[in-house]
């Protein structure tokens, strides 16, 4: 038997972030409200700068300390891992 729940957890986050550099990297990490839950997250990207333009990709991870869902079923401890590319412009 399978059971199927149609619900979703969402929400917006709300997060202190300290950024360091790592030769042409970048590690970030920060806490926070993820919905309303505590949460943290770190992030690790690497790039490179080809004139004014910026190009980085990474991952991130993040972690939702005791997440509910939209109809307030309790998920506990509850992460997820985003993958990313950012694209900057130096002025």
């Amino acid at each position: 038997n399978v059971i199927e729940i149609d619900d979703t957890y969402s929400g917006v986050t709300l997060m202190g972030l300290m950024s360091f550099p790592a030769g042409p990297g970048k590690i970030k990490v920060g806490t926070g409200l993820v919905g309303s839950s505590l949460g943290f997250m770190m992030e690790s990207s690497y790039g490179v700068k080809v004139g004014s333009l910026s190009i980085r990709g990474g991952i991130r991870s993040v972690e939702a300390l005791s997440a509910k869902t939209a109809s307030g079923i309790e998920m506990g401890r509850t992460g997820w891992m985003d993958g990313q590319i950012v694209l900057g412009i130096n002025l």
